[in-house]
């Protein structure tokens, strides 16, 4: 399945704000209000809109750069979740807008055994020590050939 991925406009906003409505999104991710807007549209940090071939926003995708490694955080449209579009969709970016970043990483939920599996079947390594915030470290570098 092919995506296209964009930038993130003012546009998507109004319908991903929706999304939060959604108990188990809105518990995993910061609802994005005008300051994370302002956030992700700085220089250091991108935030991509995924779109299917039906022209639907099914996946936003945020990172946050520090130095050459990417934060990722994904929220994919909640009636499109447990159809393995979620890995569909981050080996997309990986293949794709990913290539900017050295490593990417994320931060799991100890609870959340679906973005477990999903950073799993991504080829995402689990790293030994919890962050500050005892979230799950994982992280995968670029497989891009030299």
């Amino acid at each position: 399945m092919e995506f296209l991925f964009r930038t993130f406009t003012d546009t998507d906003l109004l319908e991903y704000r929706a999304w939060f409505e959604d108990e188990e999104l809105n518990r995993r991710l910061s609802y994005p209000d005008d300051i994370w807007f302002r956030h992700v549209r700085k220089p250091e940090n991108a935030c991509w809109a995924v779109i299917d071939d039906a022209n639907r926003l099914i996946a936003v995708l945020q990172v946050d750069r520090k130095e050459t490694t990417g934060y990722l955080d994904i929220a994919l449209r909640p009636d499109l979740r447990r159809h393995g579009l979620g890995t569909a969709v981050l080996g997309g970016f990986l293949e794709g807008p990913g290539h900017a970043y050295d490593v990417i990483e994320g931060r799991i939920s100890p609870g959340n055994a679906a973005a477990h599996a999903l950073v799993r079947r991504c080829g995402f390594s689990i790293l030994p020590d919890p962050d500050e915030d005892g979230f799950i470290r994982a992280a995968r570098p670029n497989l891009s050939p030299e």
